[in-house]
């Protein structure tokens, strides 16, 4: 079964995300949208710019055409869409990780990418195991917002 995806600008996030829609709302969507861009093409061809009038069209007709801001549809399997879910969550992730310092990176890298417990990794360094628990605690914690924060 086909399943019906538009675009659309979330304005409470600022980006546009893929909603998923009825085939009945998807062809008014499209519909309303071909309207659109049949509209602006027609009315732009009878226009005079503004820009040509004061010798400067090169600087200028990029601010005086608003047609390209229309929003494109577009039909998204949900393999795409997960994908595009997935690649987001990446990017979030490793920039979160680049916010760490040296040190709250190194103990993240041991335990959870090689594969150390808190208490050898407390040993190698020579601390307590609970201060390096808390440690661990407060920096999943600041991972955590990093990354909610750069998924908004």
């Amino acid at each position: 079964m086909k399943e019906y995806k538009v675009s659309v600008f979330n304005t409470t996030t600022g980006k546009y995300e893929l909603v998923e829609v009825t085939k009945e709302v998807y062809e008014v969507f499209t519909r309303t949208q071909w309207n659109l861009e049949d509209n602006e093409s027609s009315f732009y061809e009878h226009q005079i710019p503004l820009s040509l009038l004061d010798g400067t069209e090169d600087t200028l007709e990029a601010w005086e055409r608003f047609d390209e801001f229309v929003v494109e549809c577009e039909i998204a399997s949900r393999d795409e869409i997960e994908k595009f879910a997935k690649e987001q969550e990446r990017k979030a992730l490793y920039s979160a990780l680049k916010s760490l310092k040296a040190a709250e990176l190194e103990l993240i890298e041991a335990i959870y990418f090689n594969g150390m417990t808190v208490k050898a990794y407390a040993e190698h360094i020579g601390k307590e195991r609970s201060a390096v628990n808390k440690k661990k605690i407060r920096i999943l914690s600041k991972l955590k917002q990093n990354i909610l924060q750069n998924l908004k």
